[in-house]
């Protein structure tokens, strides 16, 4: 009789359970298709901005008269303090640096050690902000006349696809390319971008063509980057 009890009790648990999780997925998957499309992405733009931690990978390939010239394949970190741990090739030399605030650590592979830079900023250049702070990226408000290519699902999430071209002014490396076309890709629960892919011609030779692919994962996941040891 007491064995009988407790298979009921276990089972009466496990029922429970079961019912918890399945209200949850079914509660999910209704919000993630209420999702107004025509105004997903300008929340989209907004929420990356106000990020308090993420990591990326990221590859570009930068093609000069049509001809692969040099590729830059990286990975990276940035807290909620804004430290950042960024590592990987940027156009074919490996690289692996932190910063915080004004410190930098730099790793020096022939002396295999690191170098502490005092006073040392990550960087003015736009061209490599673009791939060592892929946010910067997205610096620019949705103009209204973004495409909306529809949904897929992945990974039982709802993914919602944008195509938009950003003009040069608008840019951050408006400076130097021009006619910057996004494919943007958003988890629909949590209106992240997840994913985009952007291409974009030098103003001085339209056959020098930027494409950059990159990806967002642990997006406000609690984590902290320590200096290397």
């Amino acid at each position: 009789m007491k064995k009988t009890k407790i298979i009921r009790y276990s089972l009466l648990i496990a029922a429970i359970i079961l019912f918890i999780t399945a209200s949850t997925l079914a509660y999910n998957y209704y919000s993630a298709t209420k999702v107004d499309t025509n105004t997903l992405l300008e929340t989209a733009l907004n929420n990356l901005s106000h990020r308090e931690t993420y990591r990326f990978s990221l590859n570009s390939q930068l093609q000069l008269n049509n001809y692969n010239k040099a590729e830059t394949a990286i990975a990276g970190e940035r807290d909620a303090s804004k430290n950042i741990h960024i590592w990987g090739e940027i156009m074919n030399t490996k690289l692996e640096m932190y910063q915080f605030a004004n410190e930098q650590y730099r790793y020096n592979s022939a002396a295999k050690q690191w170098i502490l830079l005092e006073n040392s900023s990550l960087t003015n250049d736009p061209l490599l902000l673009m791939e060592i702070l892929p946010e910067t990226n997205f610096l620019f408000k949705s103009n209204g006349e973004e495409v909306y290519e529809g949904k897929n699902f992945d990974h039982g999430k709802i993914i919602h696809k944008y195509k938009i071209n950003i003009q040069n002014t608008q840019h951050i490396a408006g400076d130097y390319y021009d006619d910057f076309q996004y494919t943007i890709y958003i988890d629909a629960r949590s209106k992240e971008i997840i994913m985009a892919s952007i291409a974009t011609k030098a103003k001085n030779n339209e056959n020098n063509i930027l494409k950059i692919s990159l990806k967002f994962y642990d997006i406000n996941e609690e984590f902290s980057i320590l200096p290397p040891q």
